[in-house]
């Protein structure tokens, strides 16, 4: 199973998926390292309830909306952690 990893960089990805690679292994998680993911709008395109983490400096990627966008829509009931932070980005949008 794929795991995304939304973070701002791909260093961030790299730190955040050898971390968790390491947790998930010590409790006998099923887990390979090729199975994380440094998410991006192309690469969510396509699957189902995807899962995964938003780590890092994530709040800054220029297509960050896109990728909220793309993750809402490939849930098949509502997502209310996803819900959230749509609407965040939404009202910060228009802050600036």
């Amino acid at each position: 199973m794929k795991h995304f990893i939304v973070c701002g960089n791909y260093e961030q990805f790299r730190v955040f998926s050898e971390k968790k690679y390491r947790e998930l292994t010590k409790s006998d998680y099923p887990i390979q390292r090729t199975d994380f993911i440094f998410a991006n709008v192309e690469n969510i395109r396509g699957h189902r309830n995807p899962i995964g983490w938003f780590y890092g400096t994530w709040r800054d990627r220029e297509d960050i909306d896109e990728i909220i966008t793309h993750l809402r829509i490939s849930h098949s009931n509502q997502n209310v952690v996803l819900e959230r932070l749509h609407r965040e980005l939404r009202e910060n949008s228009k802050m600036c």
